[in-house]
């Protein structure tokens, strides 16, 4: 038997979108910036990486009410 390859860092990103085939084939899209771009490679690091089960946070700005 084939050992199962390990999954890129692409797996735990917030900004992947993945697609797995029912053959084993997989395609995956990096969503980062708004655009849609495949990714042609296994990816060890990433600059832009956010994990995807890490909670959301939020960001003042403009001229937001203080409460």
């Amino acid at each position: 038997m084939r050992a199962r390859r390990p999954r890129g860092l692409c797996a735990g990103c917030r900004f992947a979108h993945m697609q797995y085939g029912a053959t084993g084939r997989n395609a995956v899209f990096c969503t980062f910036g708004g655009v849609v771009r495949p990714v042609q490679i296994d990816v060890l690091y990433c600059t832009d990486y956010r994990d995807r089960n890490a909670a959301a946070t939020t960001v003042r700005m403009g001229f937001a009410p203080e409460n």
